[in-house]
């Protein structure tokens, strides 16, 4: 069984299977098929830290 990348098209508010992809400055570009569209989405890494971390570091005796 071959495995097939997906991801959702926001025009056809369907999931659908990544022909091709490229990044164009801060935006990776994805071509899905059978439809045709392109998804942007950016590239840069957005992460929240933990609670357990938050605290840490919101403690006056905290090291940084």
């Amino acid at each position: 069984m071959n495995a097939v990348l997906t991801t959702y098209c926001p025009t056809c508010k369907a999931l659908r299977a990544v022909k091709d992809w490229h990044e164009s400055r801060e935006v990776l570009v994805i071509d899905l098929e059978p439809c045709g569209h392109m998804a942007r989405r950016t590239t840069r890494l957005e992460w929240l830290p933990t609670i357990a971390a938050r605290e840490r570091l919101s403690r006056p005796d905290a090291v940084p």
